[in-house]
């Protein structure tokens, strides 16, 4: 760890991660019409993308049993790295 000064003043603090686990995750197109809905949709019987139209209310009862079964997926990948994470202080971390 250390502490990032300019002129006695405190701008941040970095700290050092040796093969730290990083996590990338996917909310999501940034253009999508619902903000507040995250991930994708997955056809699980066949193992495609399918579209957004296609989801199934949760609550909805399907009797029929052949119908396409999606679910709402959000991704991730998981990667080790090193990592240098810089945590602004003062009046930048309020940005």
């Amino acid at each position: 760890m250390a502490t990032l000064e300019h002129e006695g003043n405190v701008l941040g603090q970095l700290t050092y991660g040796h093969t730290t686990t990083l996590w990338r995750i996917n909310l999501g197109w940034r253009r999508r019409r619902q903000r507040d809905q995250y991930g994708f949709v997955l056809d699980k019987e066949r193992g495609y993308w399918a579209r957004n139209d296609q989801v199934i209310d949760e609550d909805e009862q399907n009797p029929d049993p052949l119908s396409a079964r999606v679910v709402r997926v959000i991704p991730y990948v998981e990667d080790r790295r090193n990592c240098l994470l810089l945590e602004p202080a003062g009046a930048f971390s309020d940005r």
